[in-house]
């Protein structure tokens, strides 16, 4: 693009920000935040300082996105949100949480579901059922399965599997594997293999190509009992469908023509 003499805007920023977010390159998100600082505040708007303190959380630079934040002149329920979320991914939920408290603008689903995720990590199990409980009466948002998948991992994270279950069974949509996956790691806290197998049935039915996988962690489960002859039953079961399995093919481009590798 630069050879090309194509001169670059916000767009082209917003662009390489967003790859370098995915790719977890924090240099060249740094060289394109210098890039932006040279090219003055016609370069700055809310959309872009969003998307480089996106880009820092991301690479782990979180100082960096909380400072960028800071000196926003002007912030959006989106900044609020990455920010909240950021600081929650990199384990400071309290500060999440404190940041929450702060907010400016009015939050949206996306913020409430970074604000139970730091609630989960935090281990602040009655502040995550209030906010879960006040989505709509306070904020008129209506919880989605990712909200109640989070309340659902958050209740197993405290072992309360039995109000996670009876959660589940509440919920206006069909669990998905996220939340049998949630439900799966609160019967291994707490050593329920009878309900562990029973989900990891569900979890098989949504995710047959995966059953092998499912197969593997439930039998782990077992041995972790001593139940080795259960145990090995389900190892047996998971090696023949890794059998089952049609062998892996490549496509090579040699001397112009198409070659299938197995």
């Amino acid at each position: 693009m630069r050879k090309a003499r194509v001169k670059d805007d916000t767009v082209t920023m917003v662009a390489l920000l967003t790859a370098c977010a995915e790719l977890g390159d924090l240099e060249l998100g740094r060289w394109v935040h210098a890039r932006v600082d040279c090219e003055g505040w016609q370069w700055r708007t809310v959309l872009l300082d969003n998307v480089l303190i996106h880009m820092y959380v991301k690479c782990g630079a979180v100082e960096d996105g909380l400072r960028l934040f800071l000196e926003m002149p002007r912030r959006s329920t989106v900044s609020w949100t990455t920010m909240i979320s950021g600081l929650a991914m990199h384990g400071r939920s309290e500060e999440a949480l404190d940041l929450f408290y702060r907010m400016q603008e009015r939050p949206d689903g996306a913020t409430l579901l970074a604000v139970l995720q730091a609630c989960s990590h935090a281990g602040r199990i009655d502040d995550g059922q209030r906010y879960f409980e006040s989505m709509e009466r306070v904020y008129g948002i209506t919880p989605e399965i990712q909200h109640y998948g989070c309340m659902v991992d958050m209740l197993c994270r405290m072992k309360r599997l039995q109000e996670a279950l009876e959660l589940v069974e509440k919920m206006p949509f069909q669990p998905n594997e996220g939340t049998w996956g949630a439900v799966l790691n609160g019967c291994r806290r707490e050593g329920n293999l009878g309900l562990a197998t029973k989900v990891t049935d569900r979890l098989i039915e949504l995710q047959p190509e995966q059953a092998a996988g499912h197969l593997t962690l439930l039998s782990n489960m077992y041995a972790d009992v001593g139940q080795w002859e259960q145990a090995q039953m389900l190892r047996e079961r998971a090696a023949a469908l890794n059998a089952e399995k049609p062998a892996g093919r490549s496509w090579v481009n040699q001397n112009q023509s198409i070659m299938v590798v197995a």
